[in-house]
């Protein structure tokens, strides 16, 4: 699986995210982002899950690509 390191428009953190969370369209960069905290946020990120319908989505900068997590 392959990552995006993203910047979060609304807030500036940066997190590394599944590539399927991430949409590049001519409107801009999207990134869906799960409703999981703590431990279940961070399986979420490493299996990864596909988005779902009560997945907020966040304007955000694509900062790196990545082949892994470390």
């Amino acid at each position: 699986m392959k990552y995006y390191v993203v910047q979060f428009e609304f807030d500036k953190t940066v997190e590394a995210v599944p590539e399927c969370w991430v949409s590049i369209d001519e409107e801009g960069v999207t990134c869906a982002w799960p409703p999981a905290r703590g431990r279940k946020l961070l399986d979420v990120i490493r299996k990864p899950l596909f988005p779902d319908d009560d997945w907020k989505i966040f304007s955000v900068t694509v900062l790196r690509k990545c082949g892994m997590l470390n």
